[in-house]
C-alpha cells in the first residue's frame, strides 16, 4: 500500500467518524459540510430494506434532516470497520455503525439500539475527501 493510499484511507475514516461525532453533539451544519453540494443521504428503514424511507439532496435538505435527532435525549454512534476501494479522486466503502438512543417513556429509561451500515461514495474536492452519496441501511 502506498503512503497516498494509506493517508486516503485514513481521511476516510476521519471523514465517517466527523459524521457520528456531529450526529452526538447536534451538529447538523457541520454535518452537512461533510458531502458534497449535491451529497445525497438515504436513509433506508428496516422495514422495507429496498426503498429509501427518506432521501435528501444539497447541504440544507441534510442539516434539516439531522434534526430528527434532537427526538433522542443523547445519541452515541459507535463506529465499527470500514472497507473503501480508492479509484484516483473517488472511493466507495462500507462502515459499520452501533447507534445508541437513549429516552424516556413512562417513567423509564430506554436504550433504543440500532445496527447501521453507511454505504457511501466519496468524492475528492479541493485536496480533501467528502462524502457524495450516503446510504444509511437500519439492519
Amino acid at each position: 500500500m502506498t503512503l497516498t493510499e494509506l493517508s486516503d484511507r485514513a481521511q476516510l475514516r476521519g471523514l465517517v467518524e466527523a459524521y457520528a461525532r456531529g450526529a452526538d453533539r447536534r451538529e447538523a451544519t457541520a454535518i452537512a459540510a461533510l458531502f458534497t453540494e449535491d451529497g445525497t443521504l438515504a436513509i433506508f428503514r428496516e422495514v422495507d430494506p429496498s426503498t429509501p424511507a427518506t432521501v435528501r439532496t444539497g447541504r440544507e435538505q441534510i442539516a434539516d434532516a439531522m434534526g430528527s435527532l434532537n427526538r433522542w435525549e443523547v445519541t452515541t454512534h459507535f463506529v465499527g470497520q470500514q472497507s473503501v476501494q480508492i479509484d484516483g479522486d473517488t472511493a466507495s466503502g462500507e462502515t459499520y455503525c452501533l447507534a445508541h438512543h437513549l429516552f424516556h417513556h413512562d417513567g423509564e429509561r430506554y436504550n433504543r439500539v440500532m445496527s447501521i451500515r453507511y454505504l457511501d461514495r466519496y468524492t475528492r474536492v479541493d485536496g480533501g475527501w467528502l462524502i457524495s452519496e450516503r446510504h444509511l441501511l437500519e439492519d
